[in-house]
């Protein structure tokens, strides 16, 4: 299945929020690049981009094709947890689950991407479950255009699973209304969704 999934290894052409982007920026990150920006961090503890782009510096480790020792795996998802925890200490709650949110789509995604697709499908059915209950306790991003799409999104790719295991999608999923109340956002979305991973069915 991995052979499946070859052909979108590189970065999507457009992330659905600017955390996303932030995110993959940190999977390119080499060793020193991580380092100097932990030093950054810790002289600012509220700077986001650094602390965002760690978060997908540690995922990229636990997610790379060559496996790293298993010590490794570990330290790189006890750091990720790490900043993601300490979210709250600098930032609004909102802001801090919803990060914590788009955290779980994102690395949802990145399974994904590798080609391990039930792990994928448990993935994403968490974050977009998460996902539900960030939308019900904070209505004013219920109705922010990038957060919608990026929901939308996380359906589609949850779907792709689907269609790469020659299954049926389940009728009922996690942000289904969702996906019923925003059918006009779908097209547009769905055509950008192709274009990284190819026509779903």
């Amino acid at each position: 299945m991995q052979k499946a999934l070859s052909q979108i290894t590189g970065k999507p052409d457009a992330y659905p929020t600017s955390e996303y982007e932030l995110f993959y920026r940190g999977s390119q990150l080499t060793a020193e690049r991580a380092a100097e920006l932990e030093a950054k961090l810790q002289q600012n503890p509220k700077d986001l981009d650094s602390r965002l782009q760690l978060i997908g510096y540690h995922i990229a480790i636990v997610v790379r094709f060559e496996a790293p020792p298993a010590a490794v795996i570990q330290s790189a998802r006890q750091k990720q947890e790490a900043l993601v925890a300490e979210l709250s200490q600098h930032h609004s709650k909102q802001q801090s689950e919803a990060i914590a949110v788009r955290r779980d789509l994102y690395f949802a995604e990145q399974i994904f991407r590798r080609g391990d697709l039930d792990p994928a499908e448990v993935a994403m059915e968490l974050a977009l479950k998460r996902f539900d209950g960030l939308l019900k306790t904070s209505p004013d991003l219920a109705k922010d255009a990038k957060t919608l799409n990026e929901g939308l999104w996380g359906i589609m790719v949850w779907q792709k699973i689907y269609q790469l295991k020659n299954q049926i999608p389940a009728k009922e999923f996690p942000l289904k209304p969702l996906w019923e109340k925003e059918a006009a956002r779908v097209p547009r979305i769905q055509q950008d969704f192709n274009q990284v991973y190819g026509p779903s069915t």
